[in-house]
This record gives structure tokens, sequence and C-alpha cells, in this order.
């Protein structure tokens, strides 16, 4: 069962770690909990974000021998559809 207590790691990976630091820490409050950029060979870029004891994290990773484009989700013709309550995608 899932609770407030529950202990919870998202991971998903990055293009830009730079960019999504300033994108959730500046746009969404929490702070920096670990970072490693240095280039290891096999190893990747790590940037977790969280609140201090927090029950959760985010974790961003990068990793440049390994990045593969996203598939493209809406296809090459016409310009992408847009939510009608903010006007853009999330």
């Amino acid at each position: 069962m899932i609770d407030t207590g529950t202990r919870i790691r998202i991971a998903r990976p990055s293009r830009d770690l730079g960019a999504a630091e300033r994108f959730h820490v500046e746009g969404l409050g929490p702070d920096v909990l670990w970072r490693t950029t240095g280039r290891v060979p096999g190893e990747h870029d790590l940037l977790m974000l969280g609140l201090p004891d927090g029950a959760w994290h985010f974790e961003l990773t990068h990793d440049p021998e390994q990045w593969r484009a996203p598939a493209a989700r809406w296809g090459t013709r016409g310009p992408r559809p847009t939510s009608r309550r903010t006007g853009s995608l999330p």
C-alpha cells in the first residue's frame, strides 16, 4: 500500500542536465540532493532532486555515449496538438 511515508524514486533520461536543473529547481523548488558530472567511461551523469528528508526523489540522468533521441509522437504533418486548458502540452 502506498501512503505518505512510502519512499519513491523516479528516474528519467535528460538531454541537458543544466537546463533540467534550472527548470526544476527554479520553477518547482526542490533542492539538488546529489550531482555527479565527471565523465567516466561506462557511467552516466546524475542529478538528484528532492526535498531534504523527503520520502521521494527525482533522478535525471545523462549519458552522451548512449543517448537516443525520442521517437516523434505526433508525426511530421501539421502543427503539434495543444491542450485546450493550458494552450500547450505539458
